[in-house]
C-alpha cells in the first residue's frame, strides 16, 4: 500500500516502476529501502525503525503460522499525481459502479454468460451459479437491495509517444474486485507512515549536512519537510463503515423491524418458544454479520472498519465463520411476501451480511459451508456483496465486459454507447479462446 502525493499541475511518477492505483486512493507497489538513497548501513537500520512504526501505527496482519503478527507490505514513498487526474479516475469508478450493478441484476444474462466456466470449474464457479439460479430465478421473494464495496485496479500504460492520451486515460483497469476487498481500513493509515519516513529523511539529512540534496526522492517533499506537495489521506476508512451504517438504516426501514419484531415473537410463541423464553423475543438491534475465514490474517484492517461502525453509528456486529454459522443461524418465515429473517444465536437480527471470506474454494469446504452460504443468500440480510455482485469479480465478466456491442453497451449501461466509451477507453483488452461463448 502507499498514499497519493497530489500536486495541481502535471503528472510525476517518484518511482520508475509499474503502479497499481485503486479506488481507496492507495498504491500497491513493491520496491526495496535503495529507493530511499540511503547508505546501506543506515538503511539497515531504518529497517527496524519502519517496522516499529508500522507496529505503532496498527498496519499489521496476523502471521500465517502461529499467533504472531507481522506488518502489512507497504510502500516507503507516495505515488505522486495530479488532482485533475486522479478526481476524473475517481469519476469513473461511478461508472464501474453501474456497469456491475447493472450486470448483475441482469440474472438470466449473468447465469448464461457463466454456463462454460460454471461447468469446467463445477466445485465452485458452478455452485456460485447454482445459487443464483436458485435465490434470483426462483419462485420466491429474495433481497433486493445489494450493498457493494468495489475495488478496482489500473496499472499506468506507457506506449511508444503517447500521443493522444490524456493523462488519466493511460490508466488501464487490470482488476475490478467485488468481493472482501482488503485495505479499506489500514489504507488511511499508509499517509501517517509516509510522513514518519519523510520526517526521518529530512532530519537525518540535516543531521548529515545534506540539505536541498536532488536525489530524487518524494517522501521528504510530500511529508511537507521540503514543500512542495501534500499527502493525501484516504477517505475508505470513513466511506466504507459509513455505506455498511446506511446498508443497516435502509434495512430497518425497509422490514419496518419494529412490527417484524412483533410479529417474530408471535411466531414463536405459535411453533412453542413461548413469548417469556429468550428464544422467542428479539431484543436486540439489527446487527452487521461479518462472514470470516478461520484463522483469519486480516482482523487488523476488518476491525478497523468494524470499530467505527459501532463508536460512530452505534451499529452492533459480530464475527462468524460459515462453520460457526451453520450450528447458530436459523432463517425464520415470518412474512410469505418476503424473504425469511436470518437470527443469529437466537438473538441477533441480521441487517447487513458482510463477507470477508467465501471468495476461494477453501473457505467453503463442505457441504454444510455450502449450505449455510446458500441460506444466507436466500435471507432478508442486505449481501456485501450478493452472491450476483460476487459473480461481477471474475476474469470471465470482466472479458465479456471488452464486448462493446454485445455486453458492455446493452447490458452493462442499457444502452448508454456513450458511458461505455468512457469507461472502456481504461480497458486492457481481453478475448475469449472459446469461439462458442459470448464475448
Amino acid at each position: 500500500m502507499c498514499t497519493l502525493a497530489l500536486t495541481p499541475g502535471c503528472h510525476y511518477c517518484s518511482v520508475p516502476l509499474v503502479c497499481c492505483l485503486n479506488i481507496y486512493g492507495s498504491l500497491v507497489y513493491c520496491f526495496g529501502m535503495s529507493s530511499l538513497s540511503l547508505p546501506p548501513a543506515e538503511a539497515e537500520r531504518c529497517a527496524g525503525q519502519f517496522l516499529a512504526k508500522c507496529y505503532e501505527l496498527g498496519l499489521v496482519m496476523n502471521e500465517a503460522v502461529g499467533s504472531g503478527t507481522t506488518h502489512v507490505s507497504t510502500t516507503l514513498q507516495p505515488l505522486t499525481i495530479s488532482r485533475a487526474e486522479f478526481d476524473e479516475l475517481c469519476h469513473v469508478q461511478s461508472l464501474w459502479n453501474e456497469a456491475v450493478d447493472n450486470t448483475a441484476r441482469n440474472f438470466s444474462f449473468l447465469r448464461d454468460a457463466l454456463r462454460e466456466t460454471a461447468a469446467s470449474d463445477d466445485g465452485f464457479t458452478g455452485k456460485l451459479v447454482d445459487i443464483l439460479v436458485k435465490v434470483y430465478l426462483g419462485t420466491k421473494p429474495y433481497q433486493k437491495l445489494m450493498l457493494g464495496i468495489f475495488r478496482t485496479d489500473y496499472m499506468r500504460h506507457e506506449d511508444d509517444n503517447g500521443v493522444g492520451l490524456s493523462e488519466a486515460s493511460r490508466w488501464r483497469n487490470v482488476e475490478i474486485n467485488t468481493i472482501s476487498c482488503s485495505f479499506a481500513g489500514l489504507s488511511p493509515l499508509v499517509t501517517k507512515f509516509h510522513e514518519h519516513v519523510g520526517v526521518h529523511l529530512h532530519v537525518w539529512r540535516k543531521a548529515n549536512g545534506i540539505v536541498g540534496e536532488k536525489d530524487g526522492s518524494t517522501v521528504s517533499k510530500a511529508s511537507g519537510c521540503d514543500g512542495g506537495l501534500v499527502l493525501e489521506r484516504s477517505t475508505s476508512g470513513r466511506v466504507v463503515p459509513g455505506a455498511i451504517a446506511d446498508a443497516v438504516h435502509a434495512w430497518t426501514k425497509q422490514q419496518k423491524f419494529n412490527l417484524l419484531r412483533e410479529s417474530y415473537s408471535q411466531l414463536q410463541a405459535c411453533t412453542g418458544c413461548g413469548n417469556d423464553s429468550p428464544q422467542g423475543k428479539l431484543d436486540a438491534s439489527p446487527i452487521v454479520l461479518v462472514v470470516v475465514q478461520e484463522n483469519e490474517r486480516n482482523m487488523a484492517d476488518q476491525y478497523a472498519l468494524l470499530l467505527k461502525v459501532l463508536e460512530e453509528h452505534h451499529i452492533h456486529f459480530i464475527f462468524r465463520t460459515l462453520q460457526e454459522l451453520h450450528m447458530s443461524m436459523k432463517l425464520h418465515y415470518i412474512n410469505p411476501n418476503q424473504p425469511p429473517l436470518a437470527v443469529v444465536d437466537g438473538k441477533y437480527p441480521v441487517a447487513v451480511a458482510y463477507f470477508r471470506s467465501t471468495y476461494v474454494p477453501g473457505d467453503l469446504p463442505t457441504d454444510a459451508a455450502w449450505a449455510t452460504r446458500l441460506d444466507l443468500e436466500r435471507s432478508s440480510a442486505i449481501k456485501c456483496p450478493s452472491i450476483p455482485h460476487h459473480l461481477l469479480t471474475f476474469k470471465k465478466m470482466q472479458q465479456l465486459f471488452c464486448d462493446m456491442d454485445r455486453v458492455l453497451v446493452p447490458i452493462a449501461f442499457r444502452g448508454d454507447s456513450d458511458k461505455a466509451r468512457r469507461l472502456k477507453r481504461h480497458f486492457v483488452p481481453q478475448y475469449s479462446l472459446n469461439p462458442c461463448e459470448v464475448g
